[in-house]
């Protein structure tokens, strides 16, 4: 999706595991967005939000888009 609709030609990619949480990171380079979210983006975030997680996105001071996805530790609940 970054290079199709940004023209990104850089990803960094990131996942960290904490205590009660895993997060996901996602920079890319590209023509960063408007501002306003689309169906895709906002059905992910619906979803992580059903299962206790949460969805970020901004512009990055340096050009392109910063995604921040993360979701509950499975392990912080007895599971």
């Amino acid at each position: 999706n970054a290079r199709k609709h940004a023209a990104a030609t850089k990803l960094v990619i990131k996942v960290a595991c904490s205590r009660h949480r895993v997060t996901l990171d996602v920079e890319d380079d590209g023509s960063g967005f408007s501002g306003e979210i689309g169906l895709g983006l906002a059905t992910t975030r619906s979803r992580l939000e059903a299962i206790g997680g949460g969805l970020l996105v901004a512009q990055r001071d340096a050009g392109g888009t910063r995604f921040r996805a993360w979701v509950p530790d499975g392990r912080s609940s007895g599971q």
